[in-house]
């Protein structure tokens, strides 16, 4: 787990968050856990998933009843940078993964901009309780993200009154 949180920030009236971290695994090993839907729904707790490899294409998160997040792909170079359009309830923002290759590992960059300024305080602990979980699933361990979320959630909260 990494205990080093994301950096937050202010554009405005708009918020941001942004992960780098280290995974032990090839870039392509890395990819296909960012972009492949099945591998995804392990790490994004999702129970239906969907992700079209191409500009234009669909990307769809659905985690139960009808909490779900659409959206459409702006990048897709494999195995460097995927981004796409995030839209919840709240509006609409982006997601951005890029992928740098280190003699040992890969550095992953997330970034995820445009949010409202109240989503801030949950979507920080839950991209950063997400690549913990992501770092697990590549390392075949357990994983309890409702608990890692909640550990985090404070220290965010405190983090978002702040900016």
């Amino acid at each position: 787990m990494t205990e080093e949180l994301g950096t937050l920030s202010a554009d405005g009236e708009t918020r941001s968050v942004r992960y780098v971290r280290v995974f032990d695994v090839t870039p392509e090993v890395l990819w296909d856990a960012i972009t492949n839907p099945d591998r995804i729904a392990q790490w994004m707790r999702t129970e239906q998933m969907t992700f079209e490899h191409h500009v234009g294409g669909q990307v769809h998160y659905r985690w139960g009843g009808s909490d779900e997040s659409i959206g459409t792909v702006k990048v897709f170079d494999p195995p460097h940078a995927v981004e796409y359009t995030w839209w919840e309830n709240s509006g609409n923002s982006t997601v951005r993964f890029e992928l740098r290759p280190l003699d040992t590992g890969v550095e992953l960059t997330l970034h995820h901009w445009n949010l409202a300024a109240e989503e801030v305080a949950g979507v920080g602990p839950g991209w950063h309780a997400h690549l913990d979980y992501l770092n697990a699933v590549l390392k075949g361990e357990a994983f309890d993200f409702d608990q890692r979320f909640n550990e985090l959630k404070p220290d965010y909260e405190a983090r978002v009154a702040n900016l």
